[in-house]
Formats: C-alpha cells, sequence, structure tokens
C-alpha cells in the first residue's frame, strides 16, 4: 500500500492558505495537499485564483446523461447531487468536480457491502468537469447523526437515535423509513454503544477490504460516511485516497485529509514536520482516524480540542501533532460502557502506530466482540478470573473435572454393590471384593488416566504454553489442538466406558472362578453385579463428557484461538460438538432410568425399595448436574461460533449479556 520512502523535504508547510483558513474559521476543516510532484515533493494545486473549488453548478440543471434534483452535499472541490440518468432511468448520486483525483479509478478497485459503489465516470471537457455517478444511499451521513447525539442527553441515546436521524434525512429529501426491516428493529432495541460498535464494525471491514486491494483512505470522518434506510453505514469520498494498484498514483499525490481526524503520522506528514512522510502511512493511519470518529459518534465531541486560530500555520500542525502525543482522558468516556470499548478506543487512539491495532480487521474483531460479551468474556478473561488459573493449571483441572464423575460413582457402586449383592455372600467372597477393589480399580483407573493425558498432550501443552506467555510472544497452537481440545470429552466418556466394562468382567470372572459365591443364586448375582457397574459406569462416562466437554470449551478452547481472527473451521467444529452433547444429555438422562428398572428386575423384594430411592435420588442429581452443563456448554459453544464465524447468522443476533 506504500511506495518507497521518498528524500526528506525541507519545504515549507503545505497549502498554507487552505490550513490558515481552518485556523481563522473552523467551520471548513478539510485540506489538500496538490497533486504535482517535483522532486518527491508535495506541492499545493493552484489555480488562477488559488486553490481549486467546486464548481458553479445548482439543482435543476442538466449535465450530459443526468438531471440535477437534489444537492446532496458539498466539500471543497466538489458538490454531489441527486440526479436521474436519464439512459438508465434511475437515481444517482453525482459528483461533480473540477478536481483531477483518481477517485474514480480507486473506487474501481472496491465492491463491498459497506462502500459505496462507483458505477462510471464522464468527462465534460469543454466545462473541464468530472462527472461520477455512483450508488444513491438515501438515508444521509454519519455527521447528521453525530449533530443528534449532541443535542441528546447521554442517557437518552439509544438505537432509536440513530434512526431518528436517518429518518429525518430521508423527510427532507421526500422519502419514507422503509416499511418492514428487521436490521432497523434491532438497532432499535440496542444500547448506543452497541450501536456504535455495530457501525463501527462494519466500517472497519469496509477499511480492511480497501487495504488489501492497496487504497489507503486517509479522509475518514463523519461526512464521509453515508448510511442506508436501514441504518447500514457505507464509506464514501475517496478524493484524497491512495490506492497502490492504479498507475501513476502516488502516496503524495492529492495528499490531505480533515485535520480533526488525522493521525499524529499524517499531520505531521502533511506539514513537512518530519519524520513521516506520505509514504509511510499505512492502515494504522485510518484505524486512528476510525478511532476519532468512533469517539465523537459515542460521546458527541472529538478527543482532542480544536485550536484556537493561528497565525503560525506550522506550529499550529505541530501542536496538533503533539497533542496526540497523550491519550484523551478516558474520563470524558460514559461510565457505563460495556467491558472493553474503553481500552479499544484507547488503543486505537495511541500515538505510537505499534501500540494501535496492526490492521482494520483486528479492529473489526474486536469490535464484534464487543457486541457479543459472553464471547468476549471467554476469549478475554479479565484478571484475575479463575479460568487464568485454571489455563495455568491446565493438567489439574482436566484430571479433576475427568475423575470426579468417576470417584463418585465409584463409591456409589461399592456402597450398592456391598449393600445388594455381597453382604449376602460367604465371608470369603466379601473379603475377595475387599481385594479386588484395592487391585482392579487402581489399575484401572492408572490406564485411563495414562491413556487420556496421552490424547490430551497437544492441547495441554497449547493451552499451558499460551498461559504462560499471556502478551502474545508464544506460538500459535495447532489445527490439531484445537481439533483435538473439542473431543476431549468425547475420549474420556469412551475410555470411561470401556473402564467400567472390563472391570465389570474381571470382578464377575474372579468372584465365578474363585468359587465364592453361593451355588444357586450365583448367576442372578452375578448379572446383578455386571449389570450395575455397567450402568454406573454409564453415568459416570455421561458426567465425564460434560465435565470435561465444558473445561474444554469454557477453559482451553478459548486460549487456542486468536481473539481478533475469524476461524470458520473451529466454528463449524463446535457445531458438531453442539449436537453431539445433545446425544451425551440423552445418555445421562437415561442411565439413572435404566438403573432404576435393572434393580427391580435383578434385585429381591427385601432390598428393592432401598435400592430404587438411593438410586431414584442419585439420578436425579446426576440428571440436574448434566442438564446444567449442558446448558453452559451450550451458550458457551454459540458464543464462541458466532465470533469465529463472521458470517455466521448469530453474529447479527442482539442478545443480551450472560454471564460465565
Amino acid at each position: 500500500m506504500t511506495g518507497g520512502k521518498p528524500n526528506t523535504p525541507e519545504a515549507p508547510p503545505l497549502v498554507p492558505e487552505t490550513i490558515a483558513s481552518y485556523f481563522a474559521d473552523q467551520g471548513t476543516d478539510e485540506v489538500l495537499a496538490g497533486s504535482a510532484v517535483e522532486e518527491n515533493r508535495p506541492t499545493s494545486r493552484q489555480s488562477g485564483s488559488g486553490i481549486s473549488q467546486a464548481p458553479e453548478v445548482d439543482a435543476g440543471q442538466r449535465l450530459d446523461d443526468f438531471d440535477l434534483l437534489l444537492p446532496l452535499g458539498q466539500g471543497a472541490f466538489a458538490r454531489v447531487f441527486l440526479a436521474r440518468q436519464r439512459s438508465m432511468q434511475r437515481l444517482v448520486a453525482l459528483k461533480v468536480s473540477c478536481d483531477e483525483s483518481q477517485e474514480p479509478q480507486t473506487m474501481a478497485q472496491l465492491d463491498h457491502p459497506h462502500i459505496v459503489r462507483v458505477y462510471d465516470q464522464r468527462s465534460l471537457e469543454d466545462r473541464r468537469l468530472r462527472l461520477i455517478y455512483m450508488q444513491y444511499v438515501s438515508g444521509g451521513t454519519l455527521q447528521a447523526v453525530v449533530e443528534a447525539v449532541r443535542a441528546c442527553p447521554a442517557a437518552q441515546r439509544d438505537g432509536a437515535l440513530l434512526l431518528r436521524a436517518i429518518d429525518a434525512c430521508l423527510a427532507a429529501r421526500g422519502d419514507s423509513p422503509p416499511g418492514e426491516s428487521s436490521q432497523r428493529r434491532k438497532l432499535a432495541g440496542w444500547s448506543w454503544p452497541k450501536v456504535v460498535c455495530w457501525l463501527g464494525g462494519r466500517l472497519a471491514g469496509a477499511l480492511e477490504y480497501a487495504h488489501q486491494h492497496g487504497v489507503l483512505h486517509r479522509d475518514l470522518k463523519p461526512a464521509n460516511v453515508l448510511l442506508s434506510p436501514d441504518g447500514s453505514p457505507k464509506l464514501a469520498d475517496f478524493n484524497i485516497s491512495f490506492c497502490s494498484q492504479v498507475e501513476g498514483s502516488t502516496p503524495a499525490a492529492s495528499f490531505g485529509g480533515s485535520l480533526p481526524y488525522m493521525s499524529p503520522e499524517q499531520l505531521q506528514a502533511f506539514g513537512a514536520l518530519g519524520p513521516c512522510q506520505p509514504a509511510e502511512l499505512d492502515a494504522r493511519s485510518d484505524v486512528y482516524s476510525l478511532g476519532i470518529l468512533l469517539w465523537e459518534l459515542l460521546t458527541g465531541e472529538r478527543p482532542f480540542a480544536d485550536l484556537a486560530s493561528t497565525v503560525d500555520v506550522r506550529a499550529g500542525l505541530a501542536e496538533m501533532a503533539e497533542q496526540r502525543r497523550q491519550p484523551p482522558p478516558a474520563s470524558r468516556l460514559p461510565g457505563d460502557l460495556p467491558a472493553g470499548i474503553k481500552e479499544l478506543l484507547l488503543r486505537c487512539l495511541a500515538f505510537d502506530r505499534g501500540e494501535r491495532f496492526a490492521s482494520a480487521q483486528e479492529l473489526e474483531r474486536q469490535l464484534e466482540l464487543c457486541l457479543q460479551p459472553r464471547a468476549r468474556r471467554l476469549l478475554q478473561p479479565t484478571p484475575g478470573n479463575w479460568r487464568l488459573a485454571a489455563q495455568r493449571h491446565c493438567l489439574l483441572a482436566l484430571v479433576v473435572a475427568g475423575l470426579l464423575p468417576n470417584l463418585a460413582s465409584s463409591v456409589l457402586s461399592i456402597v450398592y454393590n456391598w449393600s445388594a449383592i455381597i453382604s449376602r455372600l460367604a465371608p470369603r467372597a466379601q473379603q475377595l471384593f475387599a481385594n479386588q477393589i484395592l487391585l482392579i480399580n487402581p489399575i484401572a483407573y492408572a490406564l485411563a488416566v495414562a491413556w487420556l493425558l496421552h490424547l490430551a498432550r497437544p492441547v495441554l501443552h497449547g493451552v499451558w504454553q499460551r498461559a504462560a506467555r499471556p502478551c502474545g510472544n508464544s506460538a500459535s497452537p495447532s489445527a490439531v489442538a484445537r481439533r483435538r481440545c473439542l473431543w476431549l470429552g468425547d475420549y474420556v466418556a469412551w475410555v470411561t466406558a470401556a473402564a467400567w466394562t472390563a472391570s465389570g468382567v474381571c470382578f464377575v470372572t474372579w468372584l465365578r472362578l474363585s468359587g465364592a459365591g453361593d451355588e444357586r443364586g450365583m448367576a442372578i448375582d452375578h448379572a446383578h453385579f455386571f449389570t450395575a457397574l455397567v450402568l454406573c459406569g454409564l453415568m459416570a462416562a455421561t458426567l465425564s463428557f460434560f465435565g470435561v466437554t465444558f473445561v474444554s470449551v469454557r477453559v482451553f478452547f478459548p486460549r487456542l484461538v486468536e481473539p481478533g481472527a475469524a476461524d470458520a473451521t473451529a466454528a463449524s467444529e463446535l457445531s458438531r460438538l453442539a449436537a453431539r452433547s445433545g446425544l451425551y444429555f440423552v445418555l445421562a438422562v437415561s442411565a439413572p432410568f435404566l438403573a432404576m428398572v435393572a434393580t427391580v428386575l435383578l434385585i429381591d423384594a427385601a432390598h428393592d425399595r432401598l435400592a430404587v430411592s438411593v438410586l431414584g435420588t442419585l439420578g436425579l442429581f446426576s440428571f440436574a448436574l448434566a442438564y446444567r452443563l449442558w446448558q453452559e456448554i451450550q451458550r458457551d459453544i454459540a458464543a464462541l461460533a458466532a465470533a469465529l464465524d463472521p458470517d455466521a447468522q448469530a453474529r447479527e443476533s442482539p442478545g443480551g449479556s450472560q454471564h460465565c
């Protein structure tokens, strides 16, 4: 996006007439350096009477194929009209200019839903006019919204304020609001900070698209953002942008911008203050301008005060650049902002470019996270949150989540089998049962834990590494680690079920070979014993699945993804986990009832009432725990999937905040 570094010029400030007029009259803040470049020095574009002015045309006239209907706006170098294109019988926005910028060629590179689409251009050589006709966006500009914000008390600002400003512009032009719009209904119910984040996210996405196509906007401000009737913003006015893909375009050509919205490096380059030159500007300069725009949209005022008039233009520009060295006081922001917005704005407005968001895409992702508080809390836990400690001690967290349901089921199984079966057998059988517990259980647990830790090794390594180096110095986790993280619950459930079934076979076989049982009821006792172990194992497996999956989704997985990057593959894998967890929930509900049915069929009447009561109580507790974990897992998955997949429908949802 940037060309080679030019020689450092020793030149006076650029276009002093225009800059001086800014300091003398704050009504006009857009200034422009010229397109002529001599010895790498940008100079002012001058005509016989000074700087090129907007052409003298008015509504009611006809220019070429266009009837000028209504004036839509006027800048320093052009006038924009609502016009009817006769040949196509359509309404267009017609920009009439004497300027020789490369705006049409630049915008021809761009096709994005939040960038105004340029249809074509025509030149009227006899009148030295350029006509650029483009998509007509009828909802006014963000400047009208900013003015509405200033006139509205902070406590009364909400999404309806945006719609009222749009409707006022529509009414002024004889248009009506759309009769049915789901987007307008959403916006009307949102808080004002949420609306600002939503608008900012779309503008950041438009900037990222432009940057990826080699275009720097360099003049981002509320007046250059148009609004459609449904509230969607559209970036416009690339009159002084720079496109590296347009032949003959240079960073210094048509260089300028709107002083109050310029980044410090753009002010330095504009005023030849050094050390930054036009060719050194990059995407972070547009990010800075967007930060100023969002601050103004949120509060009704710019983060940096306008300077008083001055006769020393160079000193004025230097003072504006120096003013940006210190971040604006956060106390000027509303106190009830959702988490993350204040930090986001201050990062946009960092004086040092290296401290800002590296790209508009990164800013877009952070703005989207502000719209999704649950996902933001998952991906960016606050200091002191228990999940940070669990990430640092991820091995312990995994073992506890997997072992607790098994230990609880083991106690239940031992107590139940002793009471319902073993206590009625001979003392030799009772001693044998105790010996089996001391031998078989430790072996089964050790083998199961060792195998699961082997499967979980990439996950634990990735989580621990990134938790130990939270400042971004660790390597990005692998796709294998992310994918395996979402299968940890399944692995635990499968190994648990297999271990319990194998233990049941070992217990019954040992008892049968020892001959310690009652021959008359041995077959029934063994079947009862095996069934009890398998059903307890089923409850242990399902609860282990939910416990480990809860830890994996809420604690491990957020550490294995990049909060500022989209990952549609990971979102798809999360959706598949959501479907699988539904199947495990069905098993969790079924296991206690199967246990009660089997108990009634296999034990005698003397123990029936107590056994059914105990199993019923424990079954209800197991069901309640599984249901609670399942709900939390589903909510976490939905939040993470929406954050990782920008195209997901959930991204547009105005759902309320939920606690982690």
